[in-house]
């Protein structure tokens, strides 16, 4: 019974932090989403106020800039839709324990109460043959 109890806490400490990792997860893309923003920003500044070569190279790092950006933004998210998997999964496995739990309750209450009617059974048979 015990070990069920610490298995149930030690489920729904990992399912806490693992939605504080996703918290956090979900803050970091935000601010890299702001990032590609601004790099665009830039990108189209450059692409409108300088047209010699040296722009134009200018224009492609910030490009290749943004394309990185994009790249980590999606294995963020990626990232995060596995979390939100594992947290789901961890869920169902917790309401699965408490489930699993009440149902042992109930039959060793079952139990228990025949134990006790055996146990009455057992002195009535005694008190009639003494």
């Amino acid at each position: 019974m015990m070990d069920m109890q610490q298995i149930i806490t030690k489920l729904t400490t990992q399912c806490s932090e693992k939605a504080f990792e996703l918290e956090l997860k979900l803050a970091d893309n935000r601010v890299l989403q702001e990032q590609l923003l601004q790099k665009k920003k830039i990108t189209l500044n450059n692409n409108s106020t300088k047209v010699d070569i040296s722009s134009e190279k200018e224009v492609d790092c910030a490009q290749q800039e943004t394309i990185d950006l994009k790249s980590k933004l999606q294995f963020k998210e990626a990232k995060i839709e596995k979390m939100k998997y594992e947290h789901l999964t961890r869920e169902a496995a917790l309401t699965e324990n408490k489930l699993l739990e009440e149902e042992y309750k109930k039959k060793l209450d079952e139990a228990n109460k025949e134990l006790s009617l055996e146990n009455d059974l057992a002195a009535c048979e005694f008190l009639l043959l003494s």
